[in-house]
């Protein structure tokens, strides 16, 4: 995940159709959401 570069922007580049199929997949991948990761691993948030 890219500080600052929106979740739907992020799924166009990895090339997903729409950003909710990424969202999902992220999802069933992780255990959390782009954000929810994003917050737990980002050096900021730590």
């Amino acid at each position: 995940i890219v500080d600052g570069m929106p979740t739907d922007a992020i799924a166009y580049e990895l090339g997903y159709a729409s950003p909710s199929s990424f969202a999902r997949f992220f999802k069933k991948k992780t255990g959390m959401t782009a954000t929810e990761f994003f917050m737990r691993y980002n050096q900021d948030y730590l």
